[in-house]
This record gives C-alpha cells, structure tokens and sequence, in this order.
C-alpha cells in the first residue's frame, strides 16, 4: 500500500503549455515550434555564409559543452524521499497486538545483513557523497507506525543527524497511537511530513 500526497505532481516538459519562470503569460509549445522554424528561415534567407557558419560553431560549442557536463549533471545526489509503503498487518484495529505491544517490531525489523546491502545499492543508484557510515538505512514510514519492514520503496539512506530527529518524532507518534491520542492513519501521514523532521 502507497502513501500519496507526499508531493505535488511533477512539471511537465512541453504537455501543451510552457511557464516560463518571472513571466506570467503561458506561451504554447507550438508557437515556440513555430517562431523556431520561422527564425532558421530568416536565417537562411538573409543571412551570409559567415553569419550561417558563426551560428553553427556556436550550437556545436554548445553541444560539446552539454556532452561534457553530462557526467557531473547525471551523477548529481538525488535526496528524493522514498514513496512509502505500509505493513497490511497493522491496521487501527490490530495496533493492540503490533505496534503497541512491546518488542513487537524487533519480530519484523529486517537483519543488518539486508539493511547494509540495500543501503550500498540505493547510495550509488543515489551517487550521494560519503561512507554508508554516514547514513541510516531508515524507514520511510516507520515500523512502530506501520510501515512496511523490507519494501524498498519504504527504505532510503538518510543522513544520521536527520535520522535522529525522525527517530524522536516516530517514538513520540507511536505513544500518542497507542495512548489513544491519535488515530494511526494521522501519525502515517505526520511522519511523512518532511518538514517535521527535516
């Protein structure tokens, strides 16, 4: 099961319409097309041979430069949080036997041994910077609220110190669960709120 709402829907490239930031006007896509088009006609029309040259040096510079930057650009860290995946044995109903029952989540935490080496994978798919010691392999959404315990789309390497705050604000939303205080479905999605943590 997914957790949604986590952040707003991804811009499009060129699906209709084209925001160009500071300008308020939407500008659609087949009129930048065709002032393209227009442009290279002009071009080719009045233009000398040496402007066409000049035009052509400037595009390949710009290519060969794009070519080059492509490693650093592709190899950027990418933080982006996990989509989060809930445990369907924990429900409002079954908290009394799961998450609020001691030691109940040590039955389903996942061995170090899966832990490290999902870690090492996600940080180089990541290519974040640094030694996996520097990272947590944590659950997105926790086990004591119900989060799935080997899904890896509920487990990311988050950095240490973020880690610990998250941790602190798990325990607290676990109590205020098993205290009747909060249902488990508000705690889910306070916890995947980034901003409280972050």
């Amino acid at each position: 099961m997914d957790v949604h709402g986590l952040a707003g829907p991804n811009p499009t490239r060129c699906s209709g319409t084209v925001q160009v930031p500071g300008v308020l006007e939407r500008v659609s896509c087949r009129r930048w097309a065709r002032a393209a088009v227009l442009s290279v006609r002009l071009l080719w029309r009045y233009a000398t041979p040496t402007d066409i040259f000049a035009v052509a040096v400037a595009a390949l510079a710009f290519m060969s430069g794009l070519l080059l930057a492509w490693p650093s650009i592709a190899a950027s860290p990418m933080y982006a949080l996990p989509h989060g995946t809930l445990n369907p044995e924990v429900t409002q109903s079954t908290i009394s036997s799961t998450i609020c029952r001691p030691g109940w989540t040590r039955t389903i935490r996942p061995p170090r041994s899966y832990t490290s080496k999902l870690k090492r994978e996600q940080m180089r798919q990541r290519h974040l910077p640094g030694s996996p010691a520097a990272y947590e392999e944590d659950h997105f959404i926790p086990l004591e609220l119900g989060g799935a315990p080997r899904d890896p789309g509920n487990l990311w390497p988050q950095p240490i110190k973020e880690a610990q705050r998250k941790n602190w604000w798990e325990v607290s939303l676990n109590r205020a669960v098993c205290a009747g205080r909060m249902t488990l479905s508000a705690a889910q999605h306070k916890i995947a709120d980034p901003s409280l943590w972050r």
